[in-house]
């Protein structure tokens, strides 16, 4: 039974290897013109440091590289930063107890996540997602199991499919390779015979396998056998067409953002596959701005010949002698026809259009000196604009695979500790990053707009305060700029208000009880006046 599910995911995975083939080509175009070493494994083809090193120096500009670099970077400092918590775990109607220990949970998480690998891979990550418009991330816990371990893998290596109408990503086939001794020590006695010997006299023998995660049917919720999990998780010997590990998942364990999603396929394009046509007439430009650097820098010279002129063997280029029927002189120089102020001005313009494409024109420039804050979320909110449904797809498919996987570890590890009340009741996920928090601007506006109006108004009309929720107004503006810390709880409120009434009614029977004492002081002091 192993061996024909075995057979069966080995033919899939290559029949869909062959389905993207063309896909591939897109995405190696735009990593040669990028980061050509990423585009290692893509239909087939591995790509060593120093084939890499080569690709590189053919890109005469590295405008496509800085863009990627930069608009990735921003994404992930804008979306999941390492100075400030990016998310909050939420449950409707929870009390303060609950809602305390859903944030002390909150809090742990995050740490764990930014004192792991996460930033760097998650960077990583999103150069892939801008450039081939996807990337897969697989999340665990570390070996000593005291934090999250975030490993990208290959794009090459990863073929993905989904099993849901909506179209989310929910199966994964990782094929990976690993030397005979590596396979014995990861797989002990499950690996074959021969990679067993391998082991013994060719330990670094590569051998293929497969590592396939997918939805379970028949999962038993509530299990504690990995077998019973939500997600199943083979890992097959390619060669030997057997399942040499079997497990699973309570989480699916795998970040696959995609940021344009193709047409009828489990996958997209990113931002480069935009930019690509101007990255290679900028590179082409270079090439000739680079040509003609080379003649004014060396010249180029005309020499009388003899013999009959052959266009064919004339060479143009700095330091070249282009032999002519007849000159002047016996040598002479050879003026040249090339004007830089129109490579110089179609290159700016080529730079503004890649940068512009990538988004990478929304970053203030290295010497722009300090941003104040407002300027800084007036860029962050255009950015949220320009980034569109993308945005949506990343909280999706990127940061809430992220924690809800995250979240599970940490429970089932006892890093976090939740009230029994809390047990099969629904949570929610709750952004607090720079980009959320821009995404909430125009709603904020909003308020305060509305607020600036009903001032107009109340000055005709005070009463007409009486149409508004002031509490609900402040509490939500609040809530839209992440500073809810510094709002007391409606419990509270409500305390300091009665205190307060309570306060001003006594006063009032104080002030009441000296206006009876004074005026029975004053008719004292007449009855005693008439009695003189």
């Amino acid at each position: 039974m192993n061996d024909k599910v075995a057979d069966k995911v080995i033919e899939r995975a290559n029949k869909m290897r062959s389905e993207r083939a063309s896909l591939e080509e897109v995405w190696r175009d735009c990593y040669d013109h990028t980061f050509p070493i990423r585009a290692s494994g893509l239909l087939g083809n591995k790509i060593t440091a120093d084939q890499a090193k080569n690709k590189t120096a053919d890109l005469l500009t590295t405008e496509g590289t800085r863009g990627t670099r930069d608009i990735a970077s921003i994404i992930v400092g804008g979306m999941t930063p390492a100075n400030a918590i990016w998310f909050d775990l939420v449950i409707d109607d929870a009390d303060n107890d609950e809602s305390d220990a859903l944030k002390k949970a909150s809090e742990i998480i995050f740490k764990k996540i930014h004192s792991s690998n996460y930033d760097s891979e998650a960077v990583e990550s999103m150069i892939d997602n801008v450039v081939a418009g996807q990337s897969a991330t697989y999340i665990t816990d570390n070996e000593d199991g005291t934090g999250y371990s975030f490993e990208q893998w290959n794009l090459a290596d990863v073929l993905v499919s989904s099993t849901r109408r909506d179209g989310v990503i929910d199966t994964v086939y990782h094929c990976y390779s690993m030397t005979a001794e590596q396979a014995v020590t990861e797989f002990g006695d499950n690996v074959s015979a021969k990679i067993k010997t391998d082991a013994e006299k060719q330990p670094n023998t590569i051998y293929k396998f497969i590592h396939y995660i997918a939805p379970r049917t028949n999962y038993l919720p509530g299990s504690p056998f990995q077998k019973d999990l939500p997600f199943l998780s083979y890992h097959i010997d390619v060669d030997n067409k057997s399942i040499i590990r079997e497990s699973g998942y309570h989480e699916f364990p795998v970040c696959f953002p995609r940021w344009q999603k193709q047409k009828e396929s489990a996958y997209g394009v990113g931002l480069v596959y935009d930019a690509l046509p101007a990255i290679k007439e900028l590179n082409e430009l270079k090439r000739l701005e680079k040509l003609g650097l080379g003649i004014a820098a060396a010249g180029m010279y005309v020499v009388a010949d003899d013999g009959i002129l052959n266009p064919s063997m004339i060479t143009v280029g700095p330091g070249v002698i282009v032999q002519a029927a007849s000159t002047t002189t016996s040598i002479a120089p050879l003026a040249s026809s090339s004007n830089f102020n129109v490579t110089f001005s179609q290159e700016d313009r080529l730079q503004n259009e890649i940068r512009a494409t990538l988004m990478a024109d929304q970053l203030p420039p290295v010497d722009s000196g300090v941003r104040t804050a407002t300027e800084f979320h007036v860029r962050l909110q255009y950015l949220r604009q320009l980034l569109g449904p993308v945005f949506g797809r990343l909280n999706s498919e990127w940061l809430q695979v992220l924690v809800l996987r995250c979240f599970g570890i940490a429970f089932r590890n006892g890093w976090i500790e939740l009230p029994e009340s809390l047990s099969n009741r629904a949570y929610n996920i709750k952004y607090l990053s720079p980009l959320a928090q821009a995404q909430r601007e125009s709603e904020i506006a909003s308020v305060e707009r509305f607020i600036q109006q009903l001032g107009v108004i109340m000055q005709v009309s005070p009463n007409v305060i009486d149409n508004v929720d002031t509490d609900e107004a402040v509490r939500q503006l609040a809530e839209k700029q992440n500073i809810v810390d510094i709002i007391r709880r409606p419990q509270e409120v409500k305390r300091m208000r009665e205190n307060r009434a309570k306060e001003a009614e006594a006063q009032r029977q104080q002030d009441m009880q000296d206006q009876v004492n004074l005026v029975g002081a004053t008719e004292h002091a007449k009855v005693m006046a008439n009695e003189k």
